[in-house]
């Protein structure tokens, strides 16, 4: 009776379970679970190689253990704990077991590459404007993103076509994975990364860095934290008012190397408390530079090919290689080169943590002359404003970058602008609990031509005044020429609570005249829409807005009256996908995505991020995932047929970039009854006794007042319950269902035991 008491315990087999050790999950694996004549029960059996994939450091567990025992026996100090019914086992495995490793690093082992799938995704728009002058324009616009996956090559080609010109090639490439150098690689026409050197179009081949294969502890610059303790202690990271990290630490050095990367920078204030309670405080400089990487992190670019640039005379053919590298803490060093016919450039450069801000310099040789550039970025805590500062200069008219280069000397563009230098600054400053935020941002760029300079600057401040939330900002810019344009706006926004929607006013000003507009806009999950009005200095116009979003596409239109003109235009985004199950619709798709089969569960929500349905054929596309991190994807089983039961609602995935995981959640169909079980002397059933159909498989379990509720039956058959310590009690009942289409039906049973048994 106790296997079946205790909800830790199951029958000894096989079981796909989500996995969790110390609460970090580690994916759905199938677990063994053996009888363990030792503990008088059944137990997770685990070996060396599952337990390596848990995380275990499995070079310290003693090598003459049997190949596969309990947790517990492997580990004293670990516990497991099962919890069927929601298909999850959590391991407690004390940190000193586990192999050293990243937070939120998943093993490679876990890269899910997908099956061999197709898809084409499709942009269409149509757009009318008419006038009471009887003059009309109508534009149509088609994009197309389509791809194949066959094994571990990607096939990808982008384009579009308009009614202003012809059908264009943006890109059209292979692509697959270089997973022991971080890199992916791309075959055929393809643009180059703009980290470093200028980004090129191009047809070739490029091999680049994919910092998305690394934990998301260890992607962008974050500085390590190294001390001692003196004994067990715990270790706290803040970065201001926010607690970044905090672990327990043994006697003796520890090392803190999967800091998350700050988005702007920061110094880190660490705290050490000793087991005695005294506290040891100290200071980690933190300013990073865009280009800066962690302490022995190394990142590339190769590219070889033909110059891909329609506004070119020449197509020259041409190399480029980058490389950045972070020596330690404090120096990210970094440099590439472009060689082409008749042109050569070189660039070198560094970022620099520094305890007053982040500084990146570098200095660049292209075509005939130099350009250098400084920037530099900082976190005045004391007041929690950020600035930011960038100041490039050409030193010489014969600097170029490799498609100026060309371009110069093509017959189709006259050279009528050339920028010799560019500065900018940002500054973001909070003004306090009710104050709002404040932004500024300047920038200014000179040509090398006789007054040849273009200026601007922006204005925005934010802030709320009790529901009502509003915006101000200017802006103001100056040509060449000396010419100034100035714009202030205010925008307002009011929320009506609830499902009400909420109220938009809006009030813009520039030389060109003053205009008011005034709106409503609500929507739900699927639905969107509204409606406005504006009143310029010598016109109106009224617009109307409404868009929708199903399974299988995303759907918009507008329509627009003014004084003498009417617009209309209509949109609409999604894709197909052909996969082994078959062909589904779906909504407009990322880089990376899933297709979830659920037989017989049409109708049902799959939720992640944006939520889909099932549709007839018991498919769904989920349109977006995180490649090589881990997703969670859940089926709802709200709305789903009486007679549908989900064997599980939840999976993870680690796909690989642009794969297309292919997940089964198996169903089980048939009809539900209400059965009281009695014994022949009308006795009741143990309650928690087990309920199989004639396959083996659980049908329900015997609860209170000896009744079961069964799913997944026939009009007739067999019911076996087994209960009893090791199962080893059981009787088998007759059923039979009655024919009516009620959706539960009731019956009574009799369990007869099994000969020699009372």
């Amino acid at each position: 009776m106790r296997v079946f008491a205790l909800p830790s315990q199951v029958l000894a087999g096989d079981y796909w379970l989500q996995v969790q050790v110390n609460g970090q999950s580690r994916g759905r694996l199938l677990i063994p679970y053996r009888q363990n004549d030792q503990a008088r029960k059944v137990v997770a059996c685990l070996d060396r190689d599952l337990l390596q994939r848990l995380g275990v450091a499995v070079d310290k567990l003693m090598a003459d253990t049997p190949a596969c025992q309990g947790i517990s026996q492997w580990m004293p100090e670990a516990a497991e704990h099962l919890d069927f019914a929601e298909q999850r086992l959590a391991l407690d495995i004390p940190q000193a077991w586990l192999a050293r490793s990243a937070r939120d690093q998943v093993d490679e082992d876990l890269w899910d590459a997908g099956v061999n799938a197709a898809f084409s995704g499709y942009d269409l728009a149509l757009f009318n404007v008419s006038s009471d002058l009887g003059t009309a324009h109508t534009r149509a616009y088609a994009g197309f993103a389509n791809g194949a996956n066959l094994g571990a090559w990607q096939w990808r080609q982008q384009g579009n076509v308009s009614s202003d010109g012809g059908y264009q090639t943006l890109s059209h490439y292979l692509q697959r994975e270089v997973a022991p150098w971080g890199a992916q690689l791309r075959i055929g026409q393809l643009g180059t990364q703009g980290d470093l050197l200028e980004a090129v179009q191009m047809r070739g081949v490029h091999l680049f860095s994919d910092d998305r294969m690394l934990p998301a502890s260890q992607r962008g610059f974050a500085p390590v934290v190294r001390g001692v303790a003196q004994g067990n202690a715990r270790v706290a990271v803040r970065q201001g008012e926010r607690l970044l990290r905090e672990v327990m630490v043994p006697p003796g050095p520890y090392v803190i190397d999967d800091l998350y990367a700050a988005s702007f920078g920061g110094d880190l204030q660490v705290t050490v408390t000793q087991a005695d309670g005294s506290e040891q405080r100290y200071t980690v400089t933190n300013a990073a530079a865009p280009l800066a990487l962690r302490q022995g992190q190394s990142r590339f670019g190769l590219a070889a090919g033909q110059l891909n640039d329609r506004q070119s005379a020449d197509q020259p053919g041409f190399t480029q290689g980058t490389w950045q590298h972070g020596l330690n803490d404090t120096v990210t060093a970094y440099g590439g080169s472009t060689l082409a016919t008749g042109y050569r450039q070189l660039m070198l450069g560094s970022a620099l943590n520094t305890p007053v801000g982040a500084v990146g310099l570098d200095l660049s040789h292209g075509g005939e002359g130099k350009r250098w550039r400084l920037s530099y970025s900082a976190l005045l805590t004391g007041s929690d404003t950020r600035l930011s500062l960038n100041y490039q200069q050409a030193t010489d008219i014969g600097y170029r970058s490799l498609q100026d280069a060309y371009r110069n000397t093509s017959r189709l563009q006259l050279d009528t602008w050339r920028e010799r230098s560019r500065s900018s600054i940002s500054i973001s400053q909070p003004l306090g609990t009710g104050w709002g935020q404040l932004n500024a941002s300047a920038w200014q760029a000179s040509g090398w031509g006789q007054g040849d300079r273009r200026q601007g600057y922006s204005l925005n401040y934010a802030h709320h005044f009790g529901a009502l939330g509003y915006g101000l900002s200017a802006t103001r810019e100056r040509d060449p020429q000396g010419l100034e344009q100035t714009q202030w706006l205010l925008n307002l926004t009011l929320p009506l609570g609830g499902r009400r929607g909420s109220l938009t006013g809006s009030m813009l000003h520039s030389a060109q005249g003053s205009q008011l507009q005034a709106g409503y806009r609500n929507g739900t999950e699927r639905l969107d829409y509204g409606v406005s009005a504006a009143i310029a200095d010598q016109s109106r116009r009224v617009n109307a807005y409404a868009g929708w979003r199903e399974p299988f596409g995303h759907f918009n239109a507008s329509a627009g009256q003014g004084d003498h003109s009417r617009q209309l235009s209509a949109s609409a985004r999604g894709a197909v996908v052909a996969h082994p199950g078959g062909v589904t619709w779906a909504p407009p798709l990322g880089e990376t995505f899933a297709v979830v089969q659920v037989p017989d569960a049409a109708g049902a929500r799959v939720t992640h991020g944006a939520p889909v349905r099932i549709d007839r054929q018991g498919h769904a596309v989920v349109p977006n995932l995180s490649p090589y991190q881990l997703n969670r994807i859940d089926i709802d089983p709200h709305g789903l047929p009486l007679h549908v039961e989900l064997a599980t609602n939840s999976q993870h995935v680690v796909p690989r970039a642009g794969a297309v995981p292919l997940l089964r959640y198996p169903t089980r169909s048939g009809r539900t009854a209400l059965i009281e079980l009695r014994l022949p002397d009308d006795g009741a059933l143990p309650f928690g006794a087990q309920v199989v159909g004639p396959d083996g498989q659980p049908l329900g379990v015997v609860g209170q007042g000896s009744r079961v509720l069964a799913r997944g039956l026939q009009p007739q058959g067999q019911l076996h319950v087994q209960w009893g310590e090791q199962g080893e009690l059981h009787c088998t009942a007759h059923y039979a269902l009655s024919e009516t289409g009620t959706a539960l039906h009731t019956v009574h049973a009799v369990c007869l035991p099994s000969p020699g048994e009372t």
